[in-house]
């Protein structure tokens, strides 16, 4: 397995795109597994994964690395090209932060529509102007987002984009046996 792959083509770069080929893909990074294995690991349905291991590997990005016997037919175990993949922005056309924010705005609303007591208080302020605040709910349970407007000088926006980087990658890789996947957007753009 090779370190790092640069993706070469729009087809394989869109298979990142997609939760739950990217889910496969990811997961056969991690460690060699048979199907029934991944199937256990991500939660898919052997027909499903079935479909991506074939689709992935005709793009070049899973193999088989060995075949181990058993009665009947040998057991297939399956590795990723890699443990890790370069998708150039060009090749992904925006495509994958599009699905990927298309995702993260639906888990978003269910998680809102499954909360309690959240929500936002619109009401006149004392000068007579609009006002709104978000009331309850910590963020911490199934979803939460946060917006602001900033004032910043170009060196303070690059500051700022280095600390969610960081502030991300710390929390990257923390999940444990009862740890979740949860999908995180941080995002800065001059206005």
């Amino acid at each position: 397995m090779k370190e790092r792959i640069e993706v070469g083509t729009p087809e394989a770069a869109a298979a990142f795109a997609g939760a739950r080929s990217r889910a496969v893909l990811l997961a056969l990074a991690a460690r060699e597994q048979s199907l029934r294995q991944l199937a256990a690991s991500t939660g898919l349905r052997l027909n499903l994964l079935h479909y991506h291991v074939a689709r992935l590997r005709g793009l070049g990005l899973v193999e088989i690395v060995r075949e181990e016997a058993r009665p009947g037919r040998p057991v297939k175990i399956y590795a990723a090209a890699a443990r890790a993949f370069f998708v150039p922005a060009g090749l992904a056309g925006g495509e994958t932060g599009d699905r990927l924010s298309s995702e993260l705005r639906e888990r978003l609303a269910r998680a809102r529509a499954r909360s309690d007591g959240e929500g936002t208080l619109y009401f006149a302020g004392e000068d007579g102007g609009p006002r709104m605040r978000r009331l309850g709910g910590d963020g911490a349970a199934e979803g939460a987002e946060y917006w602001s407007l900033l004032d910043l000088s170009r060196a303070e926006a690059a500051e700022l984009a280095r600390e969610m980087a960081a502030l991300l990658a710390r929390y990257r890789g923390r999940g444990g046996p009862s740890g979740r996947p949860y999908l995180v957007h941080a995002a800065l753009a001059a206005k």
